[in-house]
C-alpha cells in the first residue's frame, strides 16, 4: 500500500502554534517571576538535599548513610531528607550526574517534570475531547503564572502532581 498523505489542517497548526507559544510564555514567566535565585524555605532545602544524595552516591556509597548525612548537614544545614519522599532527590542526583550539581540543572529537571505533567494532561484530555482541546488545555496549564513559577522553583510538588495524574486510571 502506498503511504497515506496527511492533509494539512489549520486547526492542528493553530493548536501547535498555541502550544509552542505557551511553552515560551511558561519559560518567560518563570524567569521574570522568580529570577535566578532559590527563594523561600523549601526550594533551597530541596536543592541541598538533592546535592547530598548526589554526593552520597558519588563519594560515599558504601559508607554509613546517617554518618554521611550528619557530616553533610554540618557543612550545609539545609538538608530536608525525610520531609518528602526520596524519589525527587534520586531524580535530582541522576540529573546532577549528567549536568553537574547546579541550580540550572535542578531547574531543567523541574521544567522537564512540568512538561511531562503537561503531556499527561494533554493525553488524558485528548482521549476524552480530541487533540485540539488537549493541546489547548495543556497550553493553558503551561501559561498559568503559578505553574510557571512553581516549575522554576526546585520543588518536588510537580513530581507529586505528575505521579497523581499519571497514576489515575
Amino acid at each position: 500500500y502506498p503511504p497515506r498523505k496527511l492533509a494539512f489542517s489549520w486547526t492542528f497548526a493553530a493548536a501547535g502554534a498555541i502550544g509552542a507559544a505557551a511553552v515560551l510564555l511558561h519559560l518567560l514567566f518563570g524567569w521574570r517571576i522568580w529570577g535566578s535565585d532559590l527563594l523561600g524555605a523549601d526550594a533551597p532545602a530541596h536543592y541541598t538535599t538533592g546535592v547530598m544524595v548526589f554526593d552520597y552516591l558519588r563519594n560515599g556509597l558504601f559508607s554509613n548513610p546517617m554518618e554521611f548525612a550528619r557530616s553533610f548537614y554540618v557543612r550545609f544545614p539545609k538538608v530536608g531528607l525525610g520531609h518528602w519522599p526520596p524519589v525527587y532527590y534520586v531524580l535530582q542526583a541522576a540529573a546532577f550526574a549528567m549536568g553537574g550539581p547546579s541550580i540550572a540543572t535542578a531547574r531543567v529537571l523541574s521544567e522537564g517534570i512540568c512538561f511531562a505533567l503537561a503531556a499527561v494532561l494533554f493525553r488524558r484530555v485528548q482521549l476524552l475531547h480530541g487533540v485540539v482541546i488537549g493541546v489547548l488545555t495543556s497550553a493553558c496549564f503551561l501559561a498559568l503564572p503559578i505553574v510557571a513559577g512553581n516549575s522554576w522553583l526546585v520543588m518536588s510538588d510537580l513530581l507529586k502532581t505528575f505521579n497523581t495524574l499519571a497514576g489515575k486510571a
